[in-house]
C-alpha cells in the first residue's frame, strides 16, 4: 500500500516470487498439480497462501517460444 502497510488484499506481482512450472523438486508445486513436463514461470497473485482464497488461483504465467504447457487441472484450486 502507498503509506508502507501491508494487506493480504494487496499482492504485487513484483513482490512475488517466480516459480519455474517443471521444477519437480518443487514438492508444494507439484502436489498442487505441477507437472516436470511443463515449462514455462507462474507468478502468483491470487491463492489461499497469500489471500486465504479457498478455491481461486489467479497468477500470471509466460512461456518462451517454443515451451509448452500441457493440459492439466489443479486438484485443489480452480484457476
Amino acid at each position: 500500500m502507498s503509506d508502507g502497510t501491508s494487506s493480504r488484499f494487496h499482492v504485487r506481482a513484483q513482490d512475488q516470487p517466480v516459480v519455474d512450472q517443471g521444477d519437480a523438486g518443487n514438492e508444494s508445486w507439484m502436489s498442487a498439480g505441477g507437472d516436470p513436463r511443463d515449462r514455462g514461470r507462474l507468478i502468483e497473485l491470487v491463492s489461499e497462501q497469500l489471500v486465504g482464497s479457498e478455491r481461486l488461483m489467479v497468477g500470471l504465467a509466460w512461456l518462451s517460444p517454443g515451451e509448452v504447457h500441457l493440459l492439466h487441472h489443479h486438484p485443489h484450486a480452480d484457476e
